[in-house]
């Protein structure tokens, strides 16, 4: 039986008693409930008598415990009142110690102070005797031109002049020791030369000691810079010479291998005889300055390459071979920082000096690309008019440009985007121009004849304009995905002083202009506005030549509305039913002609660069290019219609109801090809229609100027 609950300040009898009951066995407590009571009440009066015992034991103990307890209490109470006034006594003698022997301790306090001056003031003149020794030795040591006994003079001077730092002649002791390491300076110089000119690893080491411990070695590591410098540009130039007739860029490929391995060389010779210094703090300044004194230089090599009759083409070689030796000396660089933290405007230094000849070619960029691309039209404009329409419609002008964009990353990295879209614009203004002067020539070529061939020459330039924009739009996304992506490189904080083009390659100038690019690029701005807005007019122009050829054949039908012989109608009354009256051949002939509109635009159906044309052109209705085709030419023959109507001096009412039914055949024909009249020539229709006496009431609605012009053909008075 489980006791523990008991101790429970929240003890519940009725709880633990349920417990008990679930716990047991279900057999045993259906069997006989009062029997299971029984025997755990019994259980409860054993565990009672148990605990009872125990308290009564443990209750004896205690009481015979008590009186050692209180013994022990008082004994620890005794102790501790002895202690506090042990402590107490203690107290007082300090104090009176310390009161007693107070000026004893100041005395000694003094005299041990006026100890230490003594000494001092013994050690200063000491130094000061020292000081003139060592000048003296250091003279003796200078004419026989021992360099270690030099050094180690002028360290002893540094350790007296730091004795010495309260004396009244410390600051001309001072220039002093500094004439004096100038002169070891320049006694060492011959031997520094000589030194790092043959590479002597043991001279070379020597004289690094005595310089770092006269505190010189910056001044030793500028000797070594000049030094080293002069030495790798003769090795380089000398190199660079062996061959005469080999191409720039083998030229040039052999000078950076060579440079490379000079990087190497350094880096182990470095290492060795400046153990303390980074290399890298070393060989970053030092090459930098070399790649700039290179020889022959890369501004040479570019301007031989210029020279070239694909220059663009030389000079992406120069470029790969420029980029290629970047890479692998970013390699060497970033396999010895492991070890050591730099400044990144090193590193940048560093990498201006690998591209600095090549700001000059990006910022010609555009220069170059620019006649590549007017050369690839410049025979456009001899060609017969018939080969030019088929030349635009066979020319891709995204293969041109995405390979002037191809050109132009590998040539700049991006960086020449500025010049690519100068080059662009002025390849697409001539271009589109060209196309322009070819719809000029088309439209002169229109006769009152049916001419299907020029019928489709004028179509093939509408869809070659749209597929023009369509290649614009997709050259746009193409440059300003390369910008983003260029845009993201170089403002990426983990980008490398080597991948940072904007600031390798371009002056500020240009730096800004193509951030701005950038920016535009990141917001989604056409980056092509002018060629994408030439591109759109041409469109337009498109548009209305082909809509004008198309209808050029039936203007000679149309001018027949103006023509007297049309309307004399004498014999003819006008009280005779519509079905009396029939179309007149000028309408008929028109309809004909439209009919056969829909066979030749067949073809075109389902141009898509057509439509897009179309829909640049400003149709932006629904249907296909044939059906966007057919409405605006529906729209210019329902608008020269109307416009001959309107000039007509007077009809009779024959004539006018004639000029109805032949209004109505249009309709007609246009209604089977999907189209309808214009409001206006349908308003026309219906005023041409109404009997004299309804004419007031029955044009309500109408355009007022189309009520008073019809009323003026008619000769109707203003009370009908």
């Amino acid at each position: 039986m489980d006791v523990s609950a008991f101790a429970d300040e929240n003890f519940n009898p009725v709880e633990w008693i349920n417990k008990m009951y679930t716990s047991a066995p279900p057999a045993e407590t259906e069997k006989n409930k009062e029997q299971f009571q029984l025997s755990l009440l019994k259980k409860l009066q054993v565990y009672t008598h148990q605990v009872s015992n125990a308290l009564e034991d443990s209750s004896q103990k205690v009481l015979q415990h008590l009186p050692q307890v209180f013994r022990d209490a008082e004994q620890l109470n005794q102790e501790a009142l002895l202690l506090k006034e042990k402590m107490h006594s203690v107290k007082e003698e300090l104090a009176n110690a310390e009161q007693n022997t107070g000026h004893s301790m100041a005395a000694l306090e003094k005299i041990d102070q006026l100890k230490t001056n003594l000494q001092a003031a013994k050690q200063a003149l000491h130094e000061v005797d020292n000081w003139t020794i060592l000048v003296t030795q250091f003279e003796e040591n200078f004419e026989k031109s021992d360099l270690s006994a030099m050094a180690s003079k002028l360290v002893s001077m540094q350790k007296s002049l730091r004795i010495l730092a309260t004396a009244p002649d410390v600051e001309a002791k001072q220039l002093q020791l500094e004439g004096l390491k100038n002169r070891l300076e320049a006694k060492a110089s011959p031997s520094l030369v000589q030194a790092f000119t043959t590479g002597s690893l043991g001279e070379s080491k020597k004289l690094v000691d005595v310089f770092n411990s006269i505190v010189r070695l910056p001044q030793l590591l500028k000797y070594h810079h000049k030094c080293q410098e002069k030495n790798l540009y003769q090795k380089l130039k000398e190199l660079a010479e062996q061959e005469q007739d080999e191409s720039a860029d083998e030229c040039l490929r052999r000078v950076y291998d060579a440079t490379l391995a000079s990087w190497a060389e350094q880096a182990r010779w470095c290492s060795e005889v400046f153990p303390d210094t980074p290399c890298l703090n070393i060989l970053l300044p030092l090459f930098a300055d070399l790649l700039v004194a290179l020889e022959p230089s890369i501004s040479s090599c570019i301007g031989s390459a210029l020279s070239h009759e694909d220059c663009i083409a030389a000079l992406t070689d120069l470029r790969q071979v420029t980029k290629g030796f970047g890479t692998k000396l970013n390699l060497a660089v970033d396999g010895m920082m492991q070890d050591c933290t730099l400044d990144a405007d090193m590193i940048l230094a560093l990498a201006q000096a690998v591209n600095a000849p090549w700001v000059i070619g990006v910022q010609r960029y555009g220069e170059l690309e620019k006649p590549r691309l007017l050369a690839v039209i410049s025979q456009t404009e001899s060609l017969t008019l018939e080969d030019r329409v088929q030349m635009f419609g066979q020319t891709k002008v995204i293969d041109l440009t995405s390979a002037a964009v191809s050109r132009c990353m590998k040539l700049t990295d991006g960086c020449g985007a500025a010049g690519l879209l100068l080059a662009i614009e002025a390849f697409t203004e001539k271009y589109i121009s060209i196309q322009i002067q070819t719809l000029e020539e088309l439209l002169k070529e229109k006769s009152e004849n049916e001419d299907w061939t020029l019928f489709k020459m004028c179509l093939s330039m509408l869809q070659s304009s749209g597929e023009l924009m369509v290649q614009l739009e997709e050259l746009d996304n193409l440059i300003s995905n390369s910008l983003r992506q260029l845009l993201k490189l170089v403002s990426a904080p983990s980008t490398s002083a080597a991948e940072k083009f904007d600031e390798l390659l371009l002056t500020p100038d240009g730096r800004s202009n193509l951030h701005l690019l950038m920016d535009k690029a990141y917001k989604g701005d056409p980056l092509l506005e002018a060629p994408l807005r030439n591109g759109t007019n041409l469109c337009s122009t498109a548009h209305k030549t082909a809509v004008e050829v198309i209808v050029s054949p039936v203007m000679p039908q149309l001018d027949a509305v103006l023509a007297a012989k049309t309307w004399q109608l004498h014999r003819v009354s006008a009280d005779l039913p519509d079905f009396s009256f029939s179309p007149q051949e000028y309408i008929t002939q028109i309809g004909q002609y439209l009919m056969t509109l829909p066979q030749h635009l067949e073809p075109f159906l389902d141009s898509q660069s057509l439509k897009f044309g179309l829909n640049k052109a400003g149709l932006d209705i629904q249907g296909s290019a044939a059906e966007l085709l057919l409405n605006s030419v529906s729209k210019s023959l329902n608008q020269a219609y109307c416009e001959r109507i309107l000039t007509l001096e007077e009809i009779g009412p024959a004539a006018a109801k004639q000029l109805a039914i032949d209004i109505n055949y249009l309709g007609n024909v246009l209604e089977d090809l999907g189209m309808s009249l214009s409001e206006p020539l349908q308003q026309v229709c219906l005023l041409l229609k109404l009997p004299p006496q309804d004419y007031q009431t029955g044009s309500s609605g109408c355009s007022p100027r189309l009520v008073a012009a019809i009323r003026q053909v008619r000769t109707l008075t203003s009370s009908n």
